[in-house]
């Protein structure tokens, strides 16, 4: 605790003392500290402060927003700091915020304005004038204006005039103007996504304030380069928020950069769209990604289409044209789209053909669309029982792979009977099956032989069942009462 406590203390004092020669120039946290800062403890909590300590200065260029949007971003990082509650934000705070976090492309409003030499001059000497309130409207002013021209360096002498009250206020306008001056060091952007993304999806957000937040964060997207990647993160909620509930010119941005930028820029702003994936904005945004003619966009768009969404399937049908994606199309229409005539014919398919290869590449296509269904046609179990209860076949596995991807609780008592004749062999792919009938699937174990052979087999498929991957969300306890 003692140790934290002077750590702290060093921290909040540290612009007091730093040699002429660090004022300078913008402070880099290896200067300050060297690489190891706090004894090869690797404190990141300590560190974590540290960082945030750097946007001070830069917060007292903007004045009293800039105080409430500090007091934001330090929540947001999860440090110190008084949290401002979303519906008293203003939208000078979120200007104040950005500005804070990127000063080299969010300026304070007062930065542009010019003081002649002789106020100036005037303001440094009342730094230490008698009036408190005159000293404390000198570094006010000269805190708000931002940096300044000064070819005789009054305010770099200031900082070392005999007068403590002015020599202190010097140093902490100049640590405050060289801050302005560079975006703030070692400061972890990711760290104030989920604080974005919180307050966007507050309800007590001013739709004003929405408005300037999404508006700041899209003109951090260069629609032909995309977003510094160091910046994803951060803007990942608020290309989101702009799906959910933005304006029609910012979602068009949005399209704009999804067509214009790198694919793996346009891969990232697509990413974040999908979180809002309910909104009517994203149905146009999915069909715009599979008419793109981009393959970053086009897959991703395939992952997440569905049959519920107005102009989808006409898209898949133009996009089934083009032999490239024609059998990844085909997958999703007799699967996730349920269309019994591409299925069927799928079925067909496989029950003509013959020679070993093709059947087997033909059952493993079956085998990811079967999930979308509630029963095995009874053609194709007609055919492929015989196939699994053939322990020589080579396409033994693969039959029964096809057969337990369904969901069709009928075929688990079949499947079984064919684990309890070969249940080293067999565990896996009969391990699905049940898996995803958990009812059914315990009935069928409690009436099976009491012989020893029969209860090791149960005991191995039991493990394997619960250590099993579930696709369909089954219950994490399979064997749970």
């Amino acid at each position: 605790m003692k140790n934290s406590v002077i750590r702290l203390l060093f921290l909040g004092v540290l612009p007091l003392f730093l040699p002429l020669h660090l004022l300078a120039q913008p402070l880099q946290f290896q200067q300050v500290f060297g690489d190891d800062p706090f004894g090869g403890r690797n404190n990141k909590k300590a560190a974590k402060l540290f960082e945030l300590n750097t946007l001070d200065p830069i917060s007292k260029s903007w004045g009293k927003p800039g105080a409430r949007a500090l007091a934001e971003l330090k929540q947001m990082y999860n440090a110190r700091g008084a949290y401002t509650p979303a519906g008293k934000l203003h939208t000078v705070d979120i200007d104040a915020m950005f500005g804070i976090l990127l000063p080299e492309q969010f300026t304070a409003p007062s930065a542009d304005a010019k003081l002649n030499p002789e106020n100036y001059k005037t303001l440094l000497q009342d730094l230490g004038a008698k009036a408190y309130k005159t000293r404390r409207n000198a570094t006010e002013r000269l805190l708000a204006i931002g940096p300044q021209e000064d070819p005789k360096e009054l305010l770099v002498k200031a900082t070392t005039n005999a007068d403590p009250e002015i020599r202190l206020r010097a140093i902490e306008i100049r640590t405050a103007w060289l801050a302005a001056s560079a975006t703030a060091p070692n400061i972890n952007y990711d760290g104030f996504s989920s604080g974005f993304r919180r307050l966007l999806k507050s309800e007590e957000l001013e739709p004003a304030v929405q408005k300037r937040i999404l508006e700041h964060g899209l003109s951090l997207i260069d629609q032909k380069k995309g977003a510094p990647r160091k910046l994803q993160r951060l803007l990942t909620p608020m290309v989101s928020s702009v799906i959910q509930s933005g304006t029609p010119t910012q979602v068009q941005r949005v399209k704009d950069i999804l067509l214009n930028a790198p694919d793996d820029q346009a891969a990232w702003c697509f990413s974040a769209c999908t979180k809002s994936a309910k909104s009517d904005n994203f149905e146009d945004l999915l069909l715009l990604a599979l008419r793109s003619k981009k393959p970053y966009l086009i897959d991703l768009g395939l992952h997440v289409v569905g049959p519920e969404m107005a102009g989808a399937r006409a898209a898949l049908d133009e996009l089934r044209k083009e032999p490239h994606y024609a059998d990844q199309v085909i997958l999703l229409l007799a699967g996730k789209f349920k269309d019994e005539k591409i299925f069927t014919g799928m079925v067909e398919d496989l029950l003509k053909l013959e020679e070993a290869e093709p059947k087997k590449a033909a059952l493993q296509r079956l085998s990811k669309v079967g999930r979308f269904h509630d029963k095995v046609p009874a053609e194709l179990l007609a055919h492929l029982m015989p196939i699994a209860k053939d322990a020589t076949s080579e396409l033994r596995r693969p039959a029964i792979n096809c057969l337990s991807g369904f969901r069709d609780p009928t075929i688990l008592k079949p499947l079984f009977d064919i684990y309890l004749a070969d249940p080293k062999k067999m565990k896996s792919p009969i391990a699905k099956a049940f898996r995803n009938f958990p009812k059914e699937g315990k009935k069928i174990l409690e009436e099976a032989p009491e012989t020893a052979e029969a209860k090791d087999a149960i005991k191995r498929l039991k493990r394997s069942i619960e250590n099993f991957g579930d696709p369909f969300d089954a219950p994490e306890n399979f064997f749970a009462e």
